[in-house]
């Protein structure tokens, strides 16, 4: 069983849950999964008086620049959902 916890073995707990998951819905013919992310995942060093001038607009092509315990968690569990993406299975990941 995962529980909150903070470092590292958080990222590792969400990691776990996401496999889990996907191997489930693999199991059981499901064909589409929705894993929602977070923004966080991007981070950024521009300070919060610079973003409030100028807010930070992210696409595909923005780096993954995660800092924190919990957009490391984050970002592990998108590669997790999308490294099992195949013709029978089609996941898509919000941020």
């Amino acid at each position: 069983m995962c529980v909150p916890v903070t470092g590292g073995a958080g990222y590792i707990c969400r990691q776990l849950l996401e496999a889990g998951l996907v191997a489930s819905c693999l199991a059981h013919g499901i064909e589409r999964y929705t894993f929602a992310s977070s923004a966080p995942i991007y981070d950024s060093d521009a300070s919060s008086r610079d973003l409030e001038r100028s807010p930070v607009m992210c696409d595909e092509t923005t780096i993954v620049a995660p800092r924190g315990a919990y957009s490391l968690s984050k970002r592990y569990a998108e590669e997790v959902v999308i490294r099992a993406a195949s013709e029978r299975f089609a996941p898509v990941v919000f941020r």
